[in-house]
């Protein structure tokens, strides 16, 4: 993990994450907030980031929820792999197009 990953996740505080997500350990608390950080941090998914839960368990990620777009979903996705710890990601975006 670079030194640039952890300041972008301080930016988030975990008041800002939704409240349907969920994190089993330590690390994926970790993931969570980065993942959170990088949807905040992008103007195309910040406005939508709030309509989706991410849950986090041991390196896995599932991501739930409704999005606008085929591309929001895939950019959804793309953050959460490049969160610290992630091992996995579960995509169970719906697109209301």
């Amino acid at each position: 993990m670079g030194a640039s990953r952890t300041v972008s996740a301080q930016l988030v505080p975990d008041q800002a994450a939704n409240s349907r997500d969920q994190a089993a350990t330590a690390r994926d608390r970790e993931s969570l907030r980065e993942i959170r950080a990088f949807l905040a941090s992008d103007r195309a998914l910040a406005p939508i980031a709030n309509q989706i839960s991410i849950i986090a368990r041991d390196g896995r990620v599932w991501l739930r929820g409704q999005v606008n777009t085929t591309e929001q979903r895939t950019a959804l996705e793309k953050a959460a792999r490049q969160a610290a710890w992630v091992l996995n990601v579960n995509n169970e975006l719906v697109v209301m197009e």
